[in-house]
């Protein structure tokens, strides 16, 4: 097959080397050219591909990658419209920090953000006190995947879209999946008794059509570190300091400790959460550690 004859289709799933391309109703399992490995590109779930349908005879190969929109490297997924974070209420506990660096993430790509508080059975109180903390976001849900709570309003804002579930292990995003997609019986994953922390069910990116757009439903995690960047542009990344920084005194303000800072006097007013704000500075502090020892 020449190269006149490539066609174009998505990886929705790589193991191994191997991808599984769709392209309308055909499937095509394919291996990557070597001059990917060259100009250090990998292929991702969610890449748009150029490629050579396998035949009978042998398996096809993706030839080129089509310029994507955007990319996350944790959870590895390309073209995505919105992320959806998911958190519990407890069980495990929420890890607000894993949150925080997620929505920086989505905010560097440029894909919108849903948070999802699933298993609010557990604990109505905190599951509404968590998504208050994030009273910025526009799309900000209070879910159960067992009992059907609030899942109505939730598909309804996320369809039509390629979206990304992030989050910790065993906070259900896999039964959420179940609830969207009847039939696709994803393995839900449960809490280690011995360290709380959640069991790894899902082992790869994979791309599930859902209506007119695609879910991605991703390994779990319990730590993530940011990409060494400038700390002081850490700042910028957070669309709720964003609303009141043009009220601070000096240009270039960190809202770390500055005098006359409008974010820091919209913490104390309540505006921003303070709990929020004082993770910002450890993830500026940490951020800043690992910038001055970028050349050690």
């Amino acid at each position: 097959m020449s190269m006149d004859e490539a066609k174009t289709g998505r990886i929705i799933q790589g193991i191994g080397g191997y991808y599984t391309v769709v392209d309308g109703e055909e499937t095509h399992i394919c291996r990557a050219r070597g001059n990917f490995r060259a100009r250090n590109i990998t292929p991702m779930v969610g890449d748009y591909v150029e490629y050579l349908p396998s035949t009978d005879e042998k398996e096809g190969y993706i030839t080129d990658i089509i310029d994507r929109k955007n990319h996350l490297m944790r959870p590895m997924v390309a073209n995505i419209d919105m992320l959806i974070i998911v958190i519990a209420p407890e069980s495990p506990k929420p890890d607000l920090n894993l949150v925080d660096i997620l929505l920086i993430n989505a905010e560097k790509i440029g894909a919108d953000v849903c948070l999802a508080v699933n298993k609010a059975d557990l604990n109505k109180k905190e599951a509404k006190k968590t998504t208050d903390m994030y009273r910025h976001l526009n799309k900000r849900f209070i879910i159960s995947a067992k009992s059907k709570k609030g899942i109505r309003k939730f598909e309804k804002a996320i369809e039509g879209k390629t979206i990304c579930f992030a989050g910790q292990s065993a906070v259900g995003k896999s039964s959420i999946l179940n609830r969207l997609l009847p039939g696709v019986d994803l393995v839900t994953g449960e809490l280690s008794a011995k360290t709380q922390r959640g069991k790894h069910t899902t082992r790869q990116a994979n791309l599930l059509k859902y209506g007119d757009g695609y879910v991605v439903d991703s390994p779990g995690f319990s730590m993530l570190e940011l990409e060494i960047e400038d700390p002081n542009n850490i700042k910028d990344y957070y669309p709720d300091f964003r609303q009141h920084s043009q009220g601070c005194k000096f240009a270039g303000c960190l809202h770390y400790s500055e005098p006359d800072c409008a974010v820091i006097e919209a913490v104390e007013h309540g505006k921003i959460d303070k709990d929020r704000h004082e993770r910002y500075k450890k993830i500026f502090e940490q951020m800043n550690e690992r910038w001055k020892k970028r050349y050690g």
